[in-house]
């Protein structure tokens, strides 16, 4: 069987550790796969990660890695070609996958020229779309994606949404969810841990122990994650379509 490597770009460690559960536990579903997938952390890289998974990150460092790796310079590092490929530290892959939240849509507006920024009123479909044109301006700027190396995976309202929706039946449209990080706090007292929510809880524990329990729940539900979140299985239908043999 074939292998095909992505790097994922992301926001910070557990929404890495998010991405590789779920697209694993999915493609398991699936009988027609014909490839072996690695998906490899490149921002942040573990490297970077304390033992407790935390690390610098945010909306801001996918900014500056896209930034820090223009068009010819990706071309050369990830995929072997260019002018300059022979010089560079290489680091060979299928495809980039770069992922980022929709809850920052209205912080970005100084970092992008795309408009308009969609309020908070606005659909999930409206919000990611324009997290998904804003993270290909800052990939390729002043020019048009050019090619299917790159994978834009927006999540909506942000990746928790997805663990919601791998926890409770209950919540059907939860990247319209803009509390989603306060819902999966409670779901990760009362599903995960057994035990009642405090009155107080607004978020869950971000830490990638504390999500590696979460996940071991909600990808036994992985198609009900790809029925609920349209971003989720966007994501999915992109992969397939990348590593599709040409």
């Amino acid at each position: 069987m074939r292998r095909v490597t992505i790097r994922v770009v992301s926001e910070g460690p557990t929404d890495q550790l998010v991405i590789k559960e779920l697209v694993n536990a999915y493609l398991a579903t699936q009988p027609q796969v014909d490839f072996d997938l690695d998906l490899i952390d490149e921002q942040p890289t573990s490297d970077r990660t304390s033992r407790t998974g935390s690390t610098e990150g945010g909306w801001e460092m996918v900014y500056k890695w896209c930034l820090s790796n223009p068009p010819h310079e990706r071309e050369a590092r990830f995929f072997g070609n260019g002018l300059f490929a022979n010089n560079m530290d290489t680091v060979s892959c299928d495809a980039l996958l770069i992922n980022m939240d929709s809850d920052i849509c209205e912080k970005i507006s100084d970092k992008t020229d795309v408009f308009p920024v969609p309020s908070i009123d606005a659909t999930s479909i409206e919000r990611g779309a324009f997290i998904k044109s804003v993270i290909e301006s800052w990939l390729f700027p002043n020019q048009a994606p050019v090619d299917k190396k790159h994978i834009i995976a927006p999540a909506v309202e942000a990746i928790e949404a997805w663990l919601v929706a791998g926890l409770s039946d209950a919540d059907h449209d939860p990247e319209s969810n803009h509390d989603i990080q306060k819902r999966l706090a409670e779901l990760d007292h009362i599903v995960v841990k057994n035990i009642p929510p405090p009155k107080t809880v607004k978020r869950p524990k971000k830490t990638k122990s504390n999500y590696i329990k979460i996940l071991n729940i909600a990808t036994q539900n992985v198609q009900r994650i790809a029925d609920r979140c349209p971003h989720f299985k966007a994501m999915i239908d992109e992969i397939f379509h990348t590593v599709k043999p040409a």
